[in-house]
């Protein structure tokens, strides 16, 4: 067994507890990795400064003085560390509660913070704004170019989705796979027309690597109210997102405006990502591997994940930048081309990312609903497991009430011969469905996401 799948093993006991509960723990030990992180980040560099140091330097602010300190260190800490640090933590946080939602949206373990073309159009802003000059003028115009590209992609794609009518997963995707490459291609035209030796291309080639060097808090500030507002928005529709990983009908069944939740949902999501691409160019991996990660480690219950994913890619980056800043001292890498998140994402175990069967129509039998593809499994046993998804009963049709999901079930492949083992749709203990001696037949197990009232 695996390192993953162990610990995975390990949580689902805890997970049996109050979702209050599960916050609280999963919260506190990623607030102490966090702050920990944060520490040590601002203590290392070119200017070594204590801990200690770096605590009293912090805290003075507030009136709690606990130690003397170098005026040199407080200017460093202060007007450079701090800000870029700070602007790290949350563009970590806007990118990991981002790739989380888009997973849930599309059902999809693929989908990242820029798969409806925000991260191409802030790229393009960005580069327009590098090779008109605009860059000379003040410090935010680059940022506010590249959030009006990320902005203007955003709708861009919904406009697209609307033209066929109301949108779906599918035409959002392919609206913005279209738009991602449409931009692609105008950014490509643009940096082979700048001259060679040009500041702007360099600027524009720095840019598109990503990284948090030169931000102060003007930065800060100008991310802070629009990435803090649109990760409370996520966290508070985060049971919605659970019921729309079921799938459209039966989310609508459970009483979800499908459409209006999930717009709202990639808007902010859309959001969150443009004014990070603003504020620190291209980061990878961040909304890709840091959800997939937590997946695996708490479960895939939206309401623990997204926050978790937010505090995650918060420490992520900030380790990354960390790491970019130190490694080859006083010079610095990009955190773009710098960030761990290929590696983490090879070294994550091929069976704890897939079920331990494919999913197709021969296994599931042609009546079966169709099980989200992305979502890991919940336990072990002598049945195979089945991801989150749409689960029928022991009579074959659709357990359709939010009631319903504290409880998991056992039933086989539709066969004629199957002798059904148990109650009726209301039963909310174990349901079981057993086959005839000799008639075979694959076994699967569908559970479904713990509520609590």
């Amino acid at each position: 067994m695996s390192v993953a799948n162990l610990i995975h093993a390990r949580v689902q006991t805890f997970g049996q507890a109050s979702i209050a509960s599960r916050l609280a723990l999963y919260s506190a030990v990623l607030l102490l990795l966090l702050t920990v992180g944060i520490l040590t980040s601002l203590s290392v560099g070119p200017v070594a400064i204590p801990v200690r140091e770096v605590v009293s330097i912090v805290l003075s602010p507030l009136g709690i003085p606990l130690s003397s300190y170098d005026p040199t260190h407080q200017a460093v800490l202060m007007h450079l560390r701090l800000p870029r640090i700070l602007v790290g933590a949350m563009v970590g946080m806007a990118l990991g509660a981002s790739g989380a939602t888009m997973q849930g949206v599309f059902r999809n373990p693929l989908a990242d913070p820029g798969v409806i073309g925000v991260s191409a159009g802030g790229a393009l802003g960005a580069v327009v704004a590098l090779a008109l000059g605009a860059d000379r003028l003040s410090p935010l115009a680059l940022p506010l170019c590249a959030f009006a590209g990320a902005l203007a992609a955003a709708l861009l794609v919904y406009s697209l989705a609307w033209l066929g009518g109301r949108p779906t997963p599918a035409t959002l995707l392919l609206a913005g796979v279209a738009i991602s490459s449409f931009f692609g291609a105008v950014l490509s035209f643009i940096l082979m027309a700048l001259s060679p030796y040009s500041d702007a291309l360099r600027g524009a080639l720095f840019w598109l690597l990503g990284g948090l060097e030169g931000r102060g808090w003007s930065h800060a500030r100008l991310a802070s109210p629009f990435i803090l507002g649109a990760v409370v928005g996520l966290l508070a529709l985060s049971r919605d997102l659970n019921l729309l990983t079921l799938g459209d009908d039966h989310a609508r069944a459970l009483g979800v405006r499908v459409g209006l939740v999930r717009t709202v949902l990639l808007a902010l999501a859309s959001l969150a990502t443009g004014v990070a691409v603003a504020v620190s160019g291209g980061i990878a991996f961040v909304g890709l591997v840091v959800p997939h990660i937590l997946r695996l480690l708490i479960g895939a219950d939206n309401r623990v994940l997204l926050p978790m994913s937010a505090l995650g890619g918060a420490l992520f980056l900030v380790a990354a930048d960390t790491l970019a800043r130190t490694v080859v001292s006083p010079a610095e890498v990009r955190v773009g081309g710098n960030s761990p998140g290929g590696g983490a994402f090879l070294s994550l175990s091929p069976g704890a990312l897939t079920t331990e069967r494919t999913n197709t129509i021969e296994e599931r039998g042609s009546n079966d609903p169709p099980q989200s593809p992305f979502l890991p499994p919940v336990s072990t046993g002598p049945n195979r497991l089945r991801p989150l998804g749409r689960c029928p009963n022991a009579h074959g049709s659709d357990s359709a009430h939010a009631d319903h999901y504290p409880y998991s079930h056992t039933r086989s492949s539709p066969h004629p011969d199957t002798q059904p083992l148990g109650t009726g749709a209301g039963h909310r203990g174990p349901r079981q469905s057993r086959l005839a001696p000799g008639s075979g037949g694959p076994q699967w197990t569908c559970a479904y996401p713990r509520q609590t009232p």
